[in-house]
């Protein structure tokens, strides 16, 4: 064996290598919070709207559902009725709404 040769021969593990086992749960629990993850900052800036009163969801209300996902409940501050957040989001759609996300432009005088 020549002089550099020893550097990159190794007989099994190094010693005091600690090798984690990764089970294929943790594997899947891991994917399932990535995709819950991407899902909810893809639809964060979204426009929401109560699809019962149809008015454009309060800055507070906004903030709070805005990384919620579509199966999750949202509580209306003007009329006090809840409603699922993909319902607040599919008003938000079709009534056009702009959402509190988007920079609002100044007034030019």
């Amino acid at each position: 064996m020549h002089a550099t040769e020893h550097l990159f021969h190794f007989r099994g593990k190094p010693k005091g290598a600690i090798v984690p086992k990764i089970t294929a749960g943790e594997i899947e629990d891991t994917v399932i919070f990535f995709r819950k993850y991407f899902r909810r900052l893809s639809v964060r800036n979204l426009s929401l709207c109560c699809p019962h009163c149809k008015e454009a969801a309060t800055p507070s209300t906004f903030s709070t559902g805005r990384y919620r996902l579509a199966d999750e409940e949202l509580f209306c501050d003007r009329c006090g009725e809840t409603s699922l957040v993909g319902y607040w989001r599919l008003e938000g759609v079709q009534l056009g709404q702009q959402s509190y996300a988007e920079p609002l432009t100044p007034a030019r005088a």
